[in-house]
């Protein structure tokens, strides 16, 4: 009996798990100059349930995917419970090898993490507006997220967004920045939020690492992209 109970559980954990795609996100690393950066998305594709991986090489100053340089796939094999896609990641990391080459990406330039979310917040507010402070450089960061999230004609969601950023010194100088593309329209995400902000290993730049929700039938997937900022 305990033998069965134990199969249900874990046949509805992984029901659970693949009821919709909940992506991994990794920093690939940075160029020398910190001009370029490459990230991988990888998870468990719905709804096929197989493995995949995404990679995209990113041009810090400009905002943009390098052109050519964005890779997706999904690899037709049956996952064991559990199973996060790492697999796929290391089959798309050895196909791409050559444009990381390209751009001189290295794996051991990966930027310093200044804000982490670790906990979930009382209200989308707190998701979309909050404060933080650089303790190695004594930099106050204020941070806020600007969304419109609306419903099409035909039903469909869509939605667009950029970020606000009040950085404050240590000696009390105050700038106001801005990211993203604020009239990007993006069908089918319902909602974005900032999961943490990295320096890049230059110091000049920042990014912020965004968790998307995209609708998918009547299922929602959780995937991850890349909002850079020049200081």
């Amino acid at each position: 009996m305990r033998r069965i109970l134990s199969l249900i559980m874990i046949w509805g954990v992984a029901s659970l798990a693949w009821a919709g795609d909940v992506a991994q996100f990794r920093i690939l690393g940075f160029s020398p100059d910190g001009r370029y950066m490459d990230f991988a998305s990888y998870g468990i594709d719905n709804p096929s349930g197989f493995p995949y991986a995404e990679t995209h090489i990113v041009d810090v100053i400009t905002n943009e995917f390098v052109p050519g340089t964005s890779v997706r796939e999904v690899y037709p094999v049956t996952p064991s419970v559990g199973d996060d896609g790492f697999e796929a990641l290391l089959a798309v990391y050895d196909r791409t090898a050559l444009e990381r080459r390209h751009w001189r990406i290295d794996p051991l330039k990966q930027g310093r993490t200044i804000f982490l979310r670790v906990l979930s917040e009382d209200t989308q507010a707190n998701y979309d507006n909050f404060e933080f402070l650089d303790y190695a450089t004594g930099d106050r960061y204020q941070v806020s997220m600007h969304k419109t999230i609306e419903t099409t004609a035909e039903g469909k969601v869509q939605s667009k967004f950029f970020i606000s950023l009040t950085l404050t010194d240590k000696a009390g100088h105050v700038r106001h920045l801005e990211a993203g593309h604020p009239n990007f329209i993006r069908p089918g995400v319902a909602n974005y939020i900032i999961d943490r902000i990295l320096l890049s290993p230059n110091n000049r730049s920042l990014i912020f690492v965004i968790e998307r929700e995209e609708i998918s039938g009547k299922t929602v997937n959780m995937r991850n992209m890349v909002e850079t900022l020049v200081l």
